[in-house]
């Protein structure tokens, strides 16, 4: 590990007993996994330095990691088999058999891993709807407390909301009108005390 500021090396994480083949910094917390060709995941405290946990060999060399967009688990991509991991403590949450091959990279979006192998001159694309994996998929959403909202923002202001009405002729754009996300505004700032604020006797 190292501070690109200064060029020095911070630290060297030596416990993989093969070379190390990827590694993944967590989106959110000073946390780093590290993939091996030994088939484990190391999860590392990047304030302390130490190792926080280890998974159990895989069964074949670790060749991808991509953290959820939420941080809640880790995506490890192995020859034909894909696993959910989580750290603390190391535990595998799901493992769902794939064709892809030799994996070469995945990324995650819109709820849903896509992942890309070749053999030869073809390359082939592979999606993994993630709802459906652990621990995601073993989620109730319609358990009480669960927001069946696709997402939601409280740092943006409120902006006035607009409705444009088009005929399916007149449309071109291909798209869902309710993918469209529209966000009111109330000007007046009584109104806003008297919609969200409540009364007090």
């Amino acid at each position: 590990l190292w501070d690109l500021r200064t060029g020095r090396q911070l630290k060297e994480f030596t416990e993989h007993k093969r070379a190390a083949t990827v590694i993944e910094f967590h989106p959110h917390e000073f946390l780093l996994a590290s993939g091996s060709a030994d088939r484990t995941v190391h999860f590392w405290d990047l304030e302390s330095f130490q190792l926080v946990s280890s998974t159990e060999p895989s069964m074949s060399s670790i060749r991808c990691l991509k953290f959820g967009t939420d941080g809640q688990c880790l995506f490890t991509g192995c020859q034909d088999v894909l696993k959910v991991h989580c750290w603390e403590p190391a535990r595998t949450l799901d493992t769902v058999s794939t064709s892809w091959g030799k994996i070469h990279d995945f990324a995650i979006a819109a709820n849903q891993l896509i992942g890309a192998s070749s053999s030869g001159s073809v390359v082939s694309v592979y999606v993994c709807d993630t709802t459906r994996i652990k621990p995601y998929g073993s989620v109730n959403q319609f358990m009480h407390g669960n927001s069946t909202r696709k997402s939601f923002s409280t740092k943006d202001s409120v902006k006035k909301a607009s409705i444009s009405v088009k005929t399916i002729e007149d449309d071109k754009s291909g798209t869902d009108p309710e993918d469209d996300v529209t966000i009111a505004e109330i000007l007046n700032v009584t109104d806003y005390r008297d919609v969200f604020q409540p009364h007090r006797s």
